[in-house]
């Protein structure tokens, strides 16, 4: 019995790089506590909108409220609410890859979760500044600048960690479908450089924050009719002619 326990820990030591910290850190209890996280947000999204006063105004004077009245605030939460489906999406679809854990890939999940939990904050920061009314010129630029640089940020770490767990077959089998690895790579790579361009173009162009849009939408596409995405259990390679 002593012997098959010491054989055990031996193959769970080798199994984790000899580190200690990891072996109850399982990938599997990597993507609970991001569940949980992402959970947790999107909750706070819908609850950071305006409740209208559909009767009356307590302000003396004032007229009710509308739903129509409030459509930026509405559509800057399905941004916020899409934007982290995107992140989740990617996240499930690594993880699905991702065999085993150690201490670098712990602390890059933690780091992504830290500017995940930042979009409630940014799609706020976007409505308090009322991003999408008529400004003048350059007044919201801040605003629509933060949201794209943290939703770029975000996506470079879930780039990191997916580089990282595939360097040399770190923390994914050998038996991966070669195609897989840069697959993934070029769709966040693709993702990225939009939403860099929109920052750097919005110093100038207030509308050039829209971009983000753009790789929210390519980001969707890619992983809703990629060619090497997770399907029912499996996945799904296309057939070779």
């Amino acid at each position: 019995m002593d012997e098959a326990m010491e054989a055990g820990e031996n193959k769970a030591k080798q199994r984790d790089g000899g580190n200690r910290w990891t072996p109850g850190l399982t990938p599997g209890r990597i993507e609970a506590l991001t569940d949980g996280v992402f959970a947790i947000a999107m909750t706070i999204i819908v609850l950071e909108l305006s409740v209208p006063y559909l009767l009356g105004s307590p302000v003396p004077g004032e007229q009710p409220t509308s739903f129509l009245e409030m459509w930026d605030e509405f559509y800057i939460y399905v941004v916020g609410f899409i934007t982290l489906g995107i992140y989740w999406i990617l996240h499930r679809y690594m993880f699905y890859f991702i065999k085993r854990s150690d201490g670098v890939l712990i602390w890059l999940n933690i780091l992504f979760l830290m500017l995940a939990s930042l979009v409630p904050f940014s799609t706020k920061v976007l409505s308090a500044n009322e991003v999408l009314l008529p400004r003048a010129q350059g007044e919201s630029n801040a605003a629509t600048t933060f949201f794209a640089v943290t939703t770029m940020a975000s996506i470079l770490v879930l780039l990191l960690i997916w580089r990282y767990a595939t360097g040399g077959h770190r923390l994914v089998d050998r038996d991966i479908d070669g195609r897989i690895i840069p697959a993934l790579t070029r769709v966040i790579l693709i993702g990225v450089t939009i939403y860099a361009i929109g920052v750097v173009v919005s110093y100038i162009f207030t509308w050039a924050g829209l971009l983000s849009y753009v790789a929210m939408a390519f980001m969707i596409f890619s992983t809703t009719y990629g060619r090497y995405r997770p399907v029912e259990g499996r996945t799904e390679i296309p057939k070779q002619a």
